[in-house]
């Protein structure tokens, strides 16, 4: 951590977002029910929430868990260096701002939201709709996901952007949203596609609030170097289809494969899922576990 020094596309992409939100139409706000003012608290309260909940995952999986039950630790290294994290948290920080500066748009759409939102629970489908919606939501979000993150993989794209986040080899809750600020609005625009589904179906607010709460909890469980699914977690009808947390470890080992974020669908259509992932899975909990991970780092 010694010498440590806020990285500069980090500072670029708050600078951006800044800019974003100062040159947001006041005429535009003044149509939704969020004013300028309120941005900058939505901002502290973006970036404290996350970092308490990084910070709260860090303590429990990674020293407390992990030194419990230790076949689910996923990382052999026993720490990670304080210059990881620190460089985590400000491409963090970053990110978290964007994230704001971006979301103006929902904001602008707001009224075209709203048109199509209800707030009966009991309304059109009842609690099953509910939870269909929101699972829609998710697999919208997983499929903008899965191919800008392929795309991002490109040889040529990877060095310019998406390296920032495969920095961290040994991935921590605080990479969850380590991202190049061209990622992170890469990544925003993703969440913002899939919210494009409520702009053609009624929806509830519980569906809205089940999906930003999960984009941020299988965003961190997925970094977080824990296991918490069981061994034969893939062998499970339907429940199976979900990434573990070792998916998304595997990625940031390897990189050139597993590019799902909630689900196997696309990884296993296109034959990007790793070929030995369900094997090493299991092996996690035999400590059969072939510590070569760190040796394939090619880029896909």
């Amino acid at each position: 951590m010694r010498g440590f020094r806020f990285p500069v596309a980090a500072s670029g992409g708050i600078v951006l977002a800044i800019l974003i939100i100062l040159l947001t139409p006041a005429a535009q706000m003044a149509k939704s029910d969020v004013g300028s003012a309120d941005i900058w608290p939505m901002v502290l309260a973006s970036n404290g929430e996350y970092f308490l909940y990084g910070g709260i995952f860090f303590a429990i999986f990674t020293w407390g868990l992990a030194k419990w039950f230790p076949n689910r630790k996923l990382s052999r290294k026993p720490s990670h260096s304080g210059e990881q994290i620190w460089r985590e948290v400000a491409f963090s920080l970053s990110s978290n701002v964007l994230s704001i500066a971006t979301g103006l748009w929902l904001v602008l759409s707001n009224e075209a939201l709203q048109a199509n939102m209800y707030r009966d629970i009991h309304g059109p489908g009842g609690l099953i709709y509910v939870v269909a919606t929101t699972f829609a939501l998710f697999l919208a979000h997983d499929t903008c996901f899965y191919w800008s993150h392929r795309a991002l993989h490109h040889p040529k794209l990877f060095p310019l952007f998406h390296r920032v986040h495969h920095d961290s080899v040994e991935p921590t809750p605080f990479t969850t949203f380590s991202f190049h600020p061209v990622e992170s609005v890469i990544q925003d625009l993703n969440s913002l596609l899939a919210l494009v589904i409520l702009l053609v179906i009624p929806w509830h607010p519980a569906s809205l609030v089940a999906f930003s709460l999960g984009v941020t909890l299988f965003n961190l469980l997925g970094h977080m170097g824990f296991e918490i699914y069981p061994r034969t977690w893939h062998r499970w009808p339907i429940l199976g289809w979900k990434t573990t947390c070792y998916h998304h470890y595997m990625h940031h080992q390897r990189s050139g494969g597993n590019y799902g974020l909630y689900f196997r669908f696309w990884d296993r259509l296109c034959g990007t899922e790793f070929k030995d992932y369900e094997a090493r899975q299991e092996a996690l909990f035999t400590r059969r576990f072939v510590q070569s991970e760190q040796t394939a780092t090619s880029v896909e």
